[in-house]
Parts: structure tokens; sequence; C-alpha cells
């Protein structure tokens, strides 16, 4: 398996095909890992006496008042961020489909419009949404499985008013140590397979629970060479996360001197605005880099998935069939349509045809190799010698 191959070929296919940019930012498929300390807090810092919190209760008792007021507010915000998370769940679902048949159509010389890679994934939706649950929802499962069995019984001594000890937080470790592994294992293999299926549905016509067993199927005949890709676009993951961020932090650093000084100077417009601004440049520049990984690591399975199985897109009309699926490379579509070939002999499908009168004499022709041959004419017999005489001898 020739991987740099694939990986020139799927970072010229990003480069050149900025359109898949575009389902590259919703597909979520670039393996960014977000996430901060989540607020660590020194708790020491709870234990200076009660004199740091003597405001604490009319504080709390005003919150309470405005979260009973805003609670209309509250829902109807909890309702519209669940709706935007079916909406960008379904764009990013039919987003998925059409990077694989656009970067297979790429790979074929066909450059499709983002109308049809659009019209591609959502063609086969539901097959996708079929996908999604027969692969991903075991792992949440698994997952939810592990922290309940894990971590039931230490909040089982707590409600019942105990002492967590050596006894209960004893299984909690070995859980862990179990438990954490073997999800990381499942959560390997099921991804394996979701990105190896959700080719064989796109570019083999083929069903969530076919695609789903053929993957299985792959994923064991080639388990080496997935291995192997899987850990490149891992390292490839990496030093490109490496890399965003370092305009980030320069842009970070640039901004970060007027910020200061407007605080210093109690300039409060205008150290909101400066902040609004940096957060919108961070957000472009992520944004942008989702799109651009996105798209190369959908490209980089894609041409990974062809070079074992040989699947082209399935079903796709050629570019004369179909208005705007362009070729890639014009120079190469300008080849003339082969001659048809000649009609068979008629002797070598069809009976002798009765016999005809001879023909007239015509220029000599070459002789048809595939006729047969021609039959001999019917030797006369001799006619009987006449009788001795009897005089003779």
């Amino acid at each position: 398996m020739n991987y740099g191959d694939i990986i020139k070929r799927a970072w010229r296919m990003t480069w050149r095909f900025k359109a898949l940019w575009v389902l590259g930012i919703f597909a979520g498929v670039s393996g960014c890992q977000g996430g901060g300390s989540g607020g660590n807090y020194n708790n020491s810092s709870w234990n200076t006496g009660s004199q740091d919190f003597r405001g604490l209760g009319s504080d709390f008792g005003q919150f309470s008042r405005f979260v009973e007021q805003s609670i209309p507010l509250i829902i109807a915000v909890i309702f519209l961020l669940f709706l935007l998370a079916i909406v960008f769940s379904v764009i990013g679902i039919a987003a998925r489909g059409g990077l694989v048949s656009g970067a297979s159509a790429y790979e074929d010389g066909r450059r499709l419009r983002l109308g049809e890679l659009w019209g591609a994934g959502f063609g086969r939706f539901w097959t996708l949404v079929g996908l999604d649950i027969l692969l991903k929802l075991p792992i949440f499962a698994l997952a939810l499985v592990v922290l309940v069995a894990v971590f039931a019984p230490l909040f089982g001594t707590i409600a019942g008013g105990g002492e967590p000890g050596f006894g209960v937080v004893a299984p909690i470790c070995g859980g862990l140590a179990i438990g954490l592994p073997l999800l990381l294992v499942i959560s390997f293999i099921l991804g394996v397979m979701y990105l190896v299926a959700l080719r064989y549905v796109m570019l083999g016509g083929q069903g969530a629970i076919e695609a789903a067993g053929n993957s299985w199927r792959f994923f064991r005949a080639r388990f080496k060479d997935t291995l192997v890709l899987w850990l490149i676009n891992a390292g490839l993951n990496i030093a490109a996360s490496f890399a965003i961020a370092i305009p980030i932090i320069v842009v970070s650093i640039g901004v970060a001197i007027p910020i200061a000084a407007t605080g210093v100077a109690r300039q409060w417009g205008a150290l909101a605005g400066l902040v609004a601004v940096l957060a919108v440049i961070i957000w472009v520049i992520a944004i942008l880099y989702n799109g651009i990984w996105g798209t190369f690591t959908s490209a980089l399975w894609t041409c990974f998935f062809r070079d074992v199985t040989g699947m082209t897109v399935a079903a796709m009309p050629s570019p004369a069939e179909q208005p705007g699926m362009q070729p890639a490379y014009p120079a190469q579509a300008a080849y003339p349509a082969a001659p048809p070939a000649p009609p068979a002999s008629p002797a070598a499908d069809y009976p002798p045809a009765p016999p005809q009168p001879p023909a007239p004499l015509s220029p000599p022709m070459a002789e048809d190799p595939f006729a047969p041959p021609a039959p001999e004419p019917p030797v006369a017999p001799e006619p009987p010698a006449p009788p001795a005489s009897p005089t003779d001898g």
C-alpha cells in the first residue's frame, strides 16, 4: 500500500476542490478534540472561613428569583438549541456522504458542483442515519454501562449516608482499569468500521446492515493497512493542530496588548469590542481549519478505500448525461468515441441460408476468416464398363 501517494492525492484534491470545504465544515470528521480544565479550583479556598461568604445568601436569593422569572426564556433557549442540534446533525450526515461521493468522482476525473454534492448526501440520508445508529449508538450505550457499573456503588454509599471506604473505591478503580480500555478498543473498531461502511453505502450503493457487515470483513482482512492509515491520520491531526495553534497564538498576542491597555484605562466599551473581534477571528480560523481538515480526512479514507476495493461512485451519471458534472481534466475528456464493432458473420449465429443461384463474377475479395468452408461439389459416379465381347479370348 503506497500511503505517500494516498496522502498526496488527498491533499491535492483538498486544495484544488475547494467546494468540498463547505461540506467539511459541517461533516464533523476532523477529529479535533476541544475542552479545557473545566474550572479547577483549589479546595483550600473553601476553608477560609464564613466571613468570605457573608453575602452569598442574598446573592443566591436574587439569582433564584431571576431564574424563576426567566423560566419561559430558558425553556425557549433550550428548545432552540435542541432544534439547532437536530438541524446540524442532519446537515452533518448529508455532508459526510457528499464528501465521499465528491472525492470519488474527482478521482475519476469529474468535478461535482456543490448542489450535486448535497444531493448525493441527502439521496442516501436514511441509510446513513441507520448506519449511524448501527455503529455509533453502541459506543454511547457501552460508555453509559461502564459509568453506571463503576460509579453506582459510590453513589449508593453516599446516598445512604456512609463513607466511601476501600471496599467501594477498589471496585471503582478495577472497573475503570477494565472498562476504559475496553471502551477505547470498541470505539476504535466501530469508528474504523463506520469510515469504511460509509464508503460502502455511498460508492457501493449498499444498505446499512450490508455495509456494516462488509466493513467488518474489510477490517479483519486489511487490519494492518487500516491500522497504519489510522495512525497516519492521527499523527497528521496532531501536527495540523499544532500548526493551526500558531496563527491563533499570534493573533491573541497581537490583540492582548490593546485589550490590557483598554482594561487599565477602564474603557469598557472598547474592551468589549476588542474581545469580540478576537473571538470572531479565532472562530473564523477554527471554522476554516475544520473545513480543510475535514475534507482532507474524508479524501484520505476515500482514496484508501478505492485503492483496496476498486469501487467508484455507484450509479453516478456521466458528465454528458447530467448537466453540471464537469470533468476535472478537460484535456483528457476530448478523445473520440471508439468506432462500433463490425457485425458478426451471419453464419456464426444463424443456420446456413438456402442455396442461391450463383452470383455474377466480381473482383476478387479477401477471404472472410470467419465464414464456414464452402462445400465441395458432388462427384458424379463413373459409368460401369461395357461387358467383354464373346469373341475376345
